[in-house]
């Protein structure tokens, strides 16, 4: 979440990603929940998914339009 506080973040015990390619190279599971935008649309594309580390499940909970294969 780009707009979380660092001190929420620190409070939370989380740990914030640089970017969207650092979380589709580490992560194992992947949910969208965010509204479909002009920034949001066509988030996860191809190139998304070749960076995405093999058996990863990517589920999108939001809007139609933010995955595309």
């Amino acid at each position: 979440d780009p707009y979380i506080s660092a001190s929420k973040i620190t409070d939370l015990d989380m740990e914030q990603a640089k970017n969207l390619d650092e979380i589709l190279e580490k992560s194992d599971f992947i949910t969208i929940h965010t509204p479909k935008t002009k920034e949001t649309n066509g988030m996860i594309g191809k190139q998304e998914i070749a960076k995405m580390k093999d058996g990863i499940r990517l589920i999108n909970c939001a809007r139609g339009g933010l995955y595309t294969e």
